[in-house]
């Protein structure tokens, strides 16, 4: 037998904050649903996907891509009644503002996600590719755990704007433009990645968006036995790899969302300044 779900409500002041895709909110509860959880009029904030929890893909831990989920939508009228389960408090021991946390925790959990899933450990060389608030996201994070960062990103992107406030490398590219020059680009980003090596190959590549131009820039980049780290939709299209990446075994891991789990995470980072999406 399933467990009940308490619903906690956020008052109708809520913020809420709909950033590269993802909508997520954060408010005060108001009422005793939840209290028993987290306590009445505790500052907290929701991320964009509600898992149920309780069936056998969210038990097994993959409530991102939970076949029950929902996604976080404004209400219609009222505040917003939402699982307790999935909250994280704001206040206490992180002490987020309410703005900087309500929009880390769509593209920022996601980006969260990737990284987890990469398996990157410090010092180790990693390519973005993608000029979204996805990948300016990922670029802070990757840089606060110390990996070899090279952002691929498009000119004036948030991508690119992230990637220099955080002292990293940008390699700009055109992704309407790139396939008539891949060799030489292909040369820049590496050249980028190892210093000046130009046989180097990335070992993690990270592909943020879903625009099908940025995903084939991101497998011709791919060298051998790359890992690619691609986000996904629910409304993914079909994805054809390159023969030569299949030939190098190239290894490729999808991310659609973020577990909710990992919101803690990300106000972590931004409590500590590492992440900072305003």
């Amino acid at each position: 037998m399933s467990e009940p779900v308490v619903l906690a409500e956020l008052d109708v002041q809520a913020r809420w904050c709909d950033l590269d895709g993802a909508t997520a909110a954060a408010g005060v509860i108001r009422g005793a649903d939840a209290a028993a959880m987290l306590g009445v009029g505790r500052r907290v904030a929701i991320g964009p996907i509600l898992p149920c929890g309780t069936c056998d893909v969210c038990r097994r831990g993959a409530c991102a891509v939970c076949p029950h989920a929902v996604a976080l939508a404004v209400p219609a009228r009222g505040p917003a009644s939402v699982p307790a389960r999935w909250l994280v408090a704001l206040d206490g021991d992180l002490d987020v503002p309410v703005d900087l946390g309500v929009r880390a925790l769509g593209p920022g959990a996601r980006a969260y996600a990737m990284y987890a899933e990469a398996g990157l450990s410090p010092r180790e060389p990693a390519i973005i590719v993608g000029g979204d608030v996805t990948a300016a996201a990922l670029a802070q994070i990757l840089r606060a755990k110390s990996a070899a960062v090279v952002v691929v990103a498009s000119a004036g992107s948030a991508a690119e704007r992230a990637a220099l406030a955080a002292g990293l490398v940008v390699v700009l590219a055109d992704v309407d433009t790139a396939a008539a020059d891949l060799p030489a680009l292909a040369a820049r980003v590496a050249a980028a990645a190892a210093g000046g090596d130009q046989g180097y190959r990335p070992v993690r590549l990270f592909e943020t968006s879903t625009d099908p131009g940025w995903r084939r820039l991101a497998l011709a980049l791919a060298g051998p036995r790359t890992t690619l780290v691609m986000r996904t939709s629910r409304a993914e299209h079909e994805l054809v790899v390159p023969a030569a990446a299949l030939a190098a075994e190239l290894r490729l891991v999808a991310v659609r969302e973020a577990h909710p789990d990992l919101a803690h995470e990300v106000l972590a980072l931004v409590a500590r300044g590492e992440l900072d999406l305003a």
